[in-house]
This record gives C-alpha cells, sequence and structure tokens, in this order.
C-alpha cells in the first residue's frame, strides 16, 4: 500500500582505469577494448611450460560475452604460422598456446578468428627475449608490453576489476499481464520466478532495497536460505515510525526476522516520514534486479498490478546502485544522502554503444536529469505508464511535445488520477489520449518510452512516480537507458495495455474501487456475481477504509446505501460517470 508522502538520488562509481595502466590511457584502452575481446597477453621464448619446452602465447578473453574460437599466428622468414583452432573461452580465461620454436626475436604474433580472419588489433611484437624470458602486459590493458623478465605464464600478469572490460548492454525485461486477475501469495508467475531465480544462483552477496514484503513468503523464505549457504545478505526497507516497528507492509518484520540481526537496515531518524521507496536488488556485484514493482501479492505475486522488472546484467551499473545502497545501510536515508555523482554510463562501457544514466532521488534530480530530456528530446512518438502524475513540469513538457507533433499516449491510474494534482487535467486539455485503467488492480507504472521503433529510442524508469516527491524528498532509484532492443520491449507492453482498454474512451474517470474495474454480473452490480477486480479483491484499493462490497460504486443497482453516506446507486457520487476535463 501507498502512503502519501513524499520522492529521488545518485551515485558516484570508481572505476579501475586500467588494471596498473595510468590514467592518462585508461580512456583509450578501454575504447580500444571494445574491439578486442581477445588479446595476447604475453609471449615466452624457449619457455618450460605445462610439459614442454617452446615458444608460448598467453592470450586473454575481455569481453563480458565469451570470446568464439580462434587461432594464434606469428611471422617468420617463410610466412606466417598458426595453430590449430583454440576452442571459445569465458570471459576472463586464458589459455597458453605453444608455438614450437617457431617465434623468432624479430617476429610479430596475431590472431585469426574461426573464419581465418585477423582479429584487428591483436598484432602484437617483436619480442626481443633470449630463451627462458617473456614479455607481458596487464590481462585487461592494451598497454605496451613490460621489459624482458620471467614468465607468468598462465596467471594474471596484472590485478583486474570486473569492470575494467566494455561488456555488452545485458538484459531481461518483464511485465506484469494479470490485471483482470486476483492477487497471489504464491511465486509462480514470471516475473516472480525471474527474481527467485537470482537470488537462487547468488553465490557472494545480495543487497536489496524495498519498500517492505506482504504476502510473499518464498522470496523471504530463499533470501533466509541464501544467507544460510554463505551468501551475504543485507537490506533496507521502509519504516512508518522513528523505532522501526510500524510498517506499510504487514510480512517485513517477517523478512527483517529472517535475516541476521542487524541485516536489514529501516530508514530511521529525521525525514523518517518520507519513504524509503527504492525497488532494488543487487546480486553478486554483477547483476541489477529493478523497476516499479514491489515485493507483495498484488505485485510481484500475482501480477495484478501493472508493473515492470528489469535484470541488467552489468558490472558498472551493480558498481552504481552499491554505492547508494552503502549510504542507506549506514543510516543515510533521504536528505541526508549525498550525491555521489558518475550518472552517465556510456559507450566507453557497453561495447555495444548503450547509453544509462542513472539517478537517485532525492539528490539527484531525476526529473531535470533523466525525464525531461527524454521527453524534449521525443520527435516521434511517447508513450507513458504511470502510478501518480502530479509534477507540472514534466506535464508542461509532455503538451510541448504534443504540440510540436510528436504522438502522445498515456495510461493511468485510476487512483493517481483522482488525485487533486494529477496534471492529466492538464494533459487531456492540451488533446493528449489518457487512458485511465480499469483493472481491479493498479497501474503501478513508472516509466515512458520515446521513439520507440527509431534507433533514437529511449525509456526511463523506476521506482519513481512523476512527483515533486519522488523527485525531492523519498528515497527512488530511475535509469535512462537508450538501447532500441530495450525500449522496443517498452513499447510492445505499452501497445498490449492501450488494446486492454480499447473500450475505455479517453479522458474518462474510472472507480478506483468500482464495478467499472471489476467483472460482475449484472455488469454494474457486483453483489450478485463477482469475478474478478476491485470489488472482489479483498483490497481497499482507494483507502477509504471499505472494501470491495462496502463501495457504492460496486453495486450501484442493488438499492442499497452501501457506505452509508445517505444516497443510493445513481444518486451516489460514486456510481456518476465524469468526464475530464
Amino acid at each position: 500500500m501507498y502512503r502519501l508522502r513524499s520522492s529521488l538520488g545518485v551515485f558516484s562509481v570508481g572505476l579501475c582505469v586500467g588494471c596498473g595502466a595510468s590514467p592518462e590511457r585508461a580512456t583509450p584502452a578501454r575504447a580500444s577494448l571494445e574491439t578486442l575481446p581477445l588479446i595476447v597477453t604475453e609471449v615466452a621464448q624457449a619457455t618450460a611450460y605445462a610439459g614442454s619446452t617452446a615458444d608460448k602465447v598467453e592470450v586473454f578473453c575481455t569481453s563480458a560475452a565469451g570470446c568464439g574460437a580462434f587461432r594464434v599466428c606469428d611471422s617468420s622468414p617463410s610466412g606466417a604460422s598458426c595453430s590449430a583452432l583454440q576452442t571459445a573461452l569465458a570471459k576472463g580465461q586464458r589459455v597458453v598456446v605453444s608455438r614450437g620454436a617457431s617465434i623468432t626475436t624479430e617476429d610479430q604474433v596475431w590472431l585469426l578468428d574461426a573464419n581465418g580472419n585477423e582479429l584487428a588489433g591483436t598484432r602484437v611484437g617483436p619480442f626481443p627475449c633470449l630463451n627462458g624470458q617473456a614479455q607481458s602486459r596487464a590481462d585487461c590493458s592494451i598497454a605496451a608490453f613490460a621489459a624482458c623478465a620471467a614468465p607468468s605464464l598462465g596467471e594474471s600478469s596484472g590485478s583486474c576489476a570486473n569492470g575494467d572490460f566494455p561488456e555488452p548492454f545485458t538484459f531481461s525485461v518483464r511485465f506484469t499481464e494479470n490485471q483482470h486477475g486476483l492477487p497471489e501469495a504464491t511465486c509462480e508467475r514470471p516475473i516472480c520466478q525471474e527474481l527467485l531465480g537470482a537470488i537462487e544462483a547468488a553465490q557472494r552477496s545480495i543487497d536489496f532495497a524495498v519498500y517492505g514484503v506482504r504476502a510473499q513468503p518464498d522470496i523471504v523464505a530463499a533470501l533466509a536460505r541464501a544467507e544460510a549457504r554463505g551468501v551475504r545478505v543485507r537490506g533496507v526497507v521502509d519504516s512508518e515510525n522513528a523505532d522501526c516497528t510500524a510498517f506499510g507492509y504487514p510480512d517485513t518484520p517477517t523478512l527483517i526476522a529472517a535475516l541476521s540481526p542487524g541485516s536489514v537496515a529501516c530508514d530511521l531518524g529525521p525525514g523518517y516520514s518520507y519513504i524509503m521507496h527504492d525497488k532494488f536488488f543487487v546480486f553478486d556485484d554483477a547483476r541489477v534486479w529493478t523497476g516499479s514493482t514491489n515485493i507483495s501479492d498484488t505485485e510481484l505475486g500475482g501480477e495484478y498490478n501493472s508493473d515492470v522488472a528489469a535484470l541488467l546484467s552489468s558490472y558498472r551499473v551493480a558498481e552504481v546502485y552499491t554505492a547508494q545502497f552503502e549510504q542507506m545501510a549506514a543510516g543515510r536515508f533521504h536528505n541526508r544522502k549525498t550525491d555521489l555523482g558518475g550518472h552517465v554510463i556510456d559507450a566507453a562501457h557497453f561495447s555495444d554503444g548503450t547509453l544509462v544514466k542513472s539517478y537517485f532521488s532525492p539528490t539527484d534530480h531525476a526529473t531535470e536529469n533523466a525525464v525531461l530530456p527524454l521527453v524534449n528530446a521525443a520527435t516521434q512518438s511517447l508513450d507513458i505508464a504511470m502510478f501518480y502524475f502530479t509534477s507540472q513540469p514534466i506535464a508542461d513538457a509532455v503538451s510541448a511535445a504534443r504540440a510540436r507533433g510528436v504522438a502522445v499516449r498515456m495510461v493511468l491510474d485510476a487512483s493517481g488520477a483522482s488525485n487533486a494534482y494529477s496534471q492529466h487535467h492538464a494533459l487531456c486539455a492540451s488533446g493528449v489520449p489518457v487512458k485511465i485503467e480499469n483493472w481491479g488492480g493498479k497501474s503501478h507504472s513508472k516509466w515512458a518510452v520515446a521513439d520507440a521503433l527509431t534507433p533514437a529510442a529511449a525509456v526511463v524508469f523506476g521506482s519513481m512516480n512523476f512527483t515533486a516527491s519522488g523527485d525531492a524528498q523519498n528515497d527512488e532509484n530511475t535509469l535512462y537507458v537508450a538501447n532500441a532492443a530495450f525500449a522496443a520491449q517498452f513499447h510492445a507492453e505499452f501497445e498490449r495495455q492501450w488494446a486492454d482498454l480499447a473500450q475505455v474512451p479517453s479522458c474518462t474517470n474510472v472507480s478506483v474501487e468500482g464495478a467499472d474495474s471489476s467483472v460482475c454480473s449484472p455488469a454494474a452490480d457486483c453483489h450478485t456475481s463477482c469475478t474478478s477486480g476491485s470489488c472482489c479483491d479483498g483490497i481497499d484499493n482507494d483507502y477509504d477504509g471499505k472494501t470491495d462490497l462496502q463501495e457504492e460504486a460496486c453495486a450501484c443497482d442493488d438499492g442499497i446505501d452501501n457506505d452509508g453516506d445517505g444516497y443510493i446507486d445513481a444518486a451516489d457520487f460514486d456510481c456518476q460517470t465524469l468526464i475530464d476535463p
């Protein structure tokens, strides 16, 4: 459940700059490695290794995606000589290839791919070493080789961190698709299964920042099992009071009790009335799971609310999120956090040209740095799926996009639309088609995708609603991702939602808890039969203290004053259809 309190934060990343290479050459070295998944890291002359004395060449795989089969070649007076095809290598693996006595002190060495094509940038040498000597360089660097010395074949030639290698932007995106169902306390749906699998696959560490837990025992148990097998598990959660005893989600104490004492921190101290609204997990300093999805029966478990969760395999993104987590784990929440910098992860880091920008509330101004740039740069299309939208600067930018010819659409939550400060009124007035959802659950999404079917496609998503509190008060995480394949999945999900709401007229109000957001027979009276939706989900969807059939809007044809306000059926405001504006 949401408390209407306040919303944004940032990070700073310290990357290894070339594994022993000087800072001055770190950037070009990293850029060059984008096209060098394989590098020669050592050449030894007449060296004893692995049972033979011969010339040896050590090859190292720098690519996060692994490296294909290859050959090692060297020059000689009679022409080039190449090894047999070597097997593919995983990231960080090395192999030592014997070249007999074919490498002279004047020869060069290079690599071929499986098709016999020379791998650009791999040619090195000559190597004027005496027998029994070698020249080497740091595994993760294309720096010059060191002077001749004793061989270190089969061992690291330099200290390399996970983030030293350019990596592709590897991701999995899942959206919830059970908006016409009901909440579920199980973990059988795809979005929950992926998080559960990531928890179970963790080998060293799990850091998480979540609003809380409700009716998701499988996730709590998986975290406890991970800790029991030796994984370091730490977390931060939201608290509604100053001593960490009151929570918006009732099973949060169960999560805290399931882990070692001190493993989970609450957002205590000044400003605890703001919410710790982040939603992310970091696994083994290598993968980040994040989005709008809470650990609850209506979201992670039942996929009842509309949500997104992305699992990103990136050491750099993980490093950024870990730095933010450390602040909160140390007790620095909300306005006690600092902007850690390092927001942009660009083509110097991602080998496929992806651009990622990361911002954490309330220090990093995500509205200014992520949302507004996305909206202002849109030239063809802009689709928004949102829970609460009360930010006037964002609304003004969206209206301006519509005015300059961008095709703008929005799906908005019914409770978000009922907020007195909702900006959808202005958007409707400017001609933006806004669909207010009629699902039993919520449109809990918090994302926008611009120019989705073009090379300039980009997405903003995360835990932050488009509100002033999301930007300036709460703990939130927001990502800006410029990647066409990533954006295409958000576009497809928006099309699914738009089609699902085809029968809902644009800019027409829908009851947060009523027959028009339920499947009932007869349609206007859920008293007789309700198979799914807000009138039979057991949830107080509009936070008024009345659940299901206690709401007049759930039974507008039964002749009963269900909510006790003196008005019956069509005479009750809750049963009247309103057009906005």
